[in-house]
């Protein structure tokens, strides 16, 4: 597939800005302790769908509704979360470190798991969202544990609609996106964790803690 050439002023060769917005991501944490099985796993896609439901989304379901999907999610830091204070958050599936974060790793310590967890992920599709005009998104409902059979620690709903740019999104598409997002917020807010990101959950797990904040 060839390159789009990007123009000295700020625009590639088709004419259009390359700064242009490809995809909306649209998330909402949620509290761990209401996941207690994987039965409020599928608890919560039933929530989602009707919410879709009320304003109009289609839902196209997984091919297979009782399949949940397992990986192991590992973050490395300094032991004084040096990359984490400086803005860096670095996952075991980086393949390269960029230049910025080369200059930090060079005045820091040896790298290591942080806070020693090796965090499973159980990840359940809730199906595809289908919000009028050729714009869709996956939504699916994530569940974080300290290993495979410990404890709970943060949840997260998220789908994200991709597109070329974002001027060709046809309004009343982007409008339905939002709107379910806000439906879902008013649906699921017995669920919410406020005020929290995955990250720093995983980053507080331990006995020290870094003092940045997201």
């Amino acid at each position: 597939m060839g390159k789009t050439s990007q123009k000295p002023n700020g625009f590639v060769s088709d004419g259009h800005p390359a700064d242009s917005v490809h995809y909306r991501e649209y998330k909402l944490i949620l509290l761990p302790d209401r996941f207690t099985s994987r039965d409020a796993l599928h608890a919560f896609s039933k929530l989602v769908r009707e919410a879709a439901k009320d304003e109009d989304v289609d839902v196209a379901r997984a091919a297979v509704d009782d399949e949940c999907l397992l990986r192991e999610i590992v973050f490395y830091d300094t032991p004084r979360f040096d990359l984490y204070e400086s803005a860096f958050i670095l996952r075991q599936h980086a393949a390269r470190v960029f230049p910025a974060l080369r200059s930090v790793l060079a005045r820091t310590g040896p790298l290591e798991v942080v806070q020693r967890a090796r965090i499973t992920e159980l990840l359940e599709e809730v199906g595809v969202l289908d919000f009028g005009h050729g714009l869709t998104a996956k939504a699916t409902v994530a569940l974080w544990r300290a290993g495979v059979v410990g404890p709970s620690l943060i949840g997260e709903l998220a789908y994200q609609c991709k597109f070329q740019r974002d001027a060709d999104v046809h309004v009343k598409a982007l409008k339905r996106a939002d709107e379910l997002y806000s439906r879902l917020q008013a649906a699921a807010r017995d669920w919410l964790a406020l005020g929290v990101t995955k990250t720093r959950v995983v980053y507080a797990f331990g006995k020290t803690a870094p003092h940045h904040h997201e």
